[in-house]
């Protein structure tokens, strides 16, 4: 009887044995499954890192290009500011020297409008002075004739 038993508890150990040996098997092929997706998942870890730091450089030179622009079109703006305030200076100027003139000119204008006037009113004078000898002259020829 007892041998019989020991045959079982053996038969049943070596049962036993076989089914954590399967499951040993089934262990490793999972760990080693688990390692392989781990090694995946490092690999894609590290695709991502080479990933983020090509975005990084070139937003890094997008934005260093950016600041280069903005930079020259600062500098373009203040000279042309500076350019503009000196171009309203000097037309300023000029403004104000043909202003000058202006006055000048309507001085003289007026200056000639009255001379203009005497001149007209002398004409007007002579006229009637050369109207009224015309007319002398014709009673004087016409008396000439009659005598």
């Amino acid at each position: 009887f007892s041998l019989t038993l020991h045959q079982r508890e053996n038969e049943t150990l070596k049962d036993q044995c076989a089914m954590l040996g399967e499951m040993v098997t089934k262990l490793e092929t999972r760990n080693s499954s688990n390692e392989d997706v781990i090694e995946f998942l490092k690999s894609q870890l590290v695709k991502q890192l080479v990933q983020k730091g090509m975005v990084e450089d070139k937003l890094s030179m997008e934005l260093k290009q950016r600041d280069a622009t903005i930079s020259s079109l600062e500098k373009s703006s203040a000279l042309t500011q500076e350019q503009s305030t000196r171009k309203i200076r000097t037309l300023e100027a000029c403004n104000s020297c043909l202003e000058d003139k202006v006055e000048q000119l309507k001085a003289a204008n007026g200056s000639l409008e009255a001379r203009c006037i005497l001149i007209e009113e002398e004409k007007n004078a002579i006229e009637e002075e050369l109207k009224t000898e015309m007319e002398l002259f014709r009673i004087a020829n016409t008396l000439h004739d009659i005598i």
